[in-house]
């Protein structure tokens, strides 16, 4: 009975946490930028300057242009390429949609030899593709569809085939017959079906495995679906802006055809009557300003913590103003690291944001109490339009409850170091250093170097806090070596140790054996500049202090890169030295970083191996009929004979 109740519970924690994961809607990760139209303008400009005489080509550089707003140069003698009769449903599609683009005469397709194609083809046994295309052609061309008919043709369609460009297909037929409400929504559960079958790539974008043109044709799909019926249905809101997010994070594409319906699918969905996509961005400028894909994440100071917000529209680098919307947050939770389990913090309303139609920001004071310290956090916020006309049923896409990752950010401080001297194979402690952070300890020596001597160890202790002195982890904390003659840098990873099991207070700590790590240091003795290295995303103020510099001596020979370092040590033009960047950069904890100029190493030519020497074909063949010889003979033999 016991394990049955454990299970139970067990189950009805999932089920409680997943219907919370479900509440919450995607944020759009960023909006289709000036910057991101001129690289569609150059791909679909570069297709049309070569000429194309592909209906193909033609058809999607010039749908990309007129998505953009961009006139076609020389449509007349492009279209003269596409003026000859069309006989069938994909030539029809071509021809019939450049001449609506373009409005060119050159490209003016007749309507006889549509309405004979449609008499041919609109049949039960037609391919869904074709019948896209024929559908297409008729609305282009202003031919009266039997739409009772072509229904008809899509239930049964349906019923043998449901894949994501199928349903696709009929979505996108279905917003071109001009059905009521009532008559579409029989059709309104392919929308959830078709988003279903897309895949996660992380926890804000889907997309499918056909490839970019696939999700973008979806997606347009979907808008002027949805657009046409007048609703959204549930649970389709939250996976269409995945979805976007997924085409967003690919607008670098050159595919002629992927451009195209990208960027007709953003376009649908800013100019779409039902639908109002809106973009969260940060005030301050973030990655997005050097036309990087990188997710949004916000940032407050915890000594400031003020957030400000502007939202931005998809299609254009315009922001709405603040008077627009009603902006309100909820709760902020606290996410922890290891197991994105989500904690509230304070209060679950924390007010309305603050309007400024002057700048077009919202702010928000989050009040952060003494125990709220710097990492990953969630904000919840949602919006409404702040007055919305009678018939005004827009609805609002990536602002609605949804989970803004934030991060607390603080300044880090050294809070004690500790230089422990000893000599574990005779179990000597030999000397205890307090070192002062932001300062360069200098010994009693005259080089005020420390100076270890073989056998010898050294340990450093230090822990860090933030600028209320609560204890503070890193998530880079190293110690580097610098050779001062050869400038050879090697990087240590700092260790986690628990100082305090109630308080849950950690430090780090190193221990280094040069003995042990002689080869590491490709046995260079020398004076070493010792470095502490901490950075996180949390960390306004990543530290480079230098510690320390100490002597190390090891028993055996240099190897040969550092023979040519102290070759060319005074040859400062020769040298490649690790600078302060590269040495931030230190990837491994044994980590010899900085290379000296090298020779070019000999070309390598590859030696395969000669071939046998084969008999002459004739006798090859000769022999072969000889093998089979006594295999003849035998059916021969062993056949009946014929009277």
């Amino acid at each position: 009975m016991r394990p049955f109740v454990i299970g139970f519970l067990f189950s009805l924690i999932l089920i409680i946490r997943s219907s919370q994961i479900d509440q919450s809607n995607t944020v759009f990760i960023g909006s289709i930028t000036a910057r991101d139209k001129d690289h569609f303008r150059a791909v679909f400009a570069k297709h049309l300057s070569e000429l194309p005489s592909e209906a193909f080509i033609i058809y999607h550089a010039i749908l990309g242009s007129h998505c953009l707003d961009v006139k076609v140069p020389n449509i007349d003698s492009i279209c003269s390429t596409l003026n000859k009769p069309v006989t069938n449903a994909e030539e029809s599609f071509y021809a019939s949609s450049i001449y609506k683009l373009t409005g060119s005469s050159k490209c003016k397709v007749s309507t006889a030899e549509v309405e004979t194609l449609s008499k041919q083809l609109l049949v039960e046994d037609i391919p869904i593709e074709s019948l896209f295309y024929l559908i297409s052609s008729m609305k282009n061309l202003d031919i009266k569809i039997d739409a009772n008919r072509v229904s008809t043709i899509l239930g049964k369609i349906k019923a043998k085939d449901t894949s994501p460009m199928t349903l696709s297909f009929m979505l996108h037929i279905l917003s071109q017959l001009g059905l009521t409400k009532s008559a579409l929504s029989g059709y309104s559960s392919s929308v959830g079906d078709v988003l279903d079958q897309a895949g996660e790539i992380s926890d804000n974008q889907l997309f499918y495995i056909k490839g970019l043109y696939t999700s973008a044709f979806v997606a347009k799909s979907v808008v002027e679906f949805l657009t046409a019926y007048g609703e959204v249905p549930k649970g389709v809101e939250n996976k269409l802006v995945k979805l976007f997010n997924y085409l967003y994070t690919r607008r670098q594409t050159t595919n002629i055809r992927a451009s195209a319906y990208l960027v007709a699918a953003f376009k649908s969905l800013a100019y779409s009557s039902l639908l109002m996509p809106v973009v969260i961005e940060s005030s301050v400028k973030t990655n997005e300003d050097l036309g990087l894909s990188i997710p949004p994440t916000f940032s407050v100071d915890r000594a400031n913590p003020t957030l400000n917000l502007r939202l931005k529209d998809i299609w254009t680098d315009a922001y709405f103003k603040p008077s627009e919307f009603n902006l309100k947050a909820d709760g902020l939770y606290a996410v922890k690291k290891v197991d994105e389990i989500r904690t509230l913090i304070g209060s679950s309303n924390r007010g309305n944001f603050k309007q400024d139609d002057k700048t077009n920001t919202f702010q928000l004071s989050l009040d952060l109490d003494a125990n709220t310290t710097s990492g990953k956090y969630e904000l919840e916020v949602t919006a409404a339009l702040s007055s919305k006309k009678p018939n005004d049923n827009r609805k609002l896409l990536g602002i609605t409850n949804v989970q803004i990752p934030l991060r607390v950010t603080t300044e880090a401080k050294v809070a004690q170091t500790t230089l422990t001297i000893m000599d574990t194979a005779h179990e000597r402690h030999i000397s205890d250093i307090s070192l002062t952070p932001g300062k360069t300890y200098k010994a009693s020596t005259p080089s005020g170097v420390i100076t270890l001597e073989l056998g010898q160890q050294i340990s450093i202790d230090l822990s860090l806090v933030d600028s209320n002195q609560v204890p503070l982890m890193a998530h880079q904390v190293f110690v580097q070596l610098t050779h001062q003659k050869t400038q050879q840098a090697i990087t240590f990873t700092c260790n986690e140790k628990t100082k305090d099991t109630k308080l849950g207070k950690k430090s780090y700590y190193l221990f280094l054996d040069p003995d042990a790590s002689a080869a590491e240091f490709d046995y260079l003795s020398g004076v070493y500049k010792v470095d502490l290295i901490v950075g996180d995303s949390v960390i306004k103020n990543p530290i480079l202090w230098h510690m320390f510099d100490v002597d190390l001596q090891f028993i055996g020979v240099a190897g040969e890169d550092t023979k040519r370092r102290i070759t060319q040590a005074t040859d400062i033009s020769r040298q490649e030295s690790s600078s302060p960047a590269g040495s931030k950069r230190a990837s491994t904890p044994s980590a010899i970083i900085g290379f000296g100029p090298t020779s070019a190493k000999p070309e390598i030519n590859h030696l395969f191996r000669t071939p046998e020497k084969r008999a002459p074909p004739f006798l090859a063949l000769s022999f072969t009929i000889l093998c089979l010889l006594p295999l003849l003979g035998l059916i021969i033999a062993v056949s009946p004979k014929q009277i």
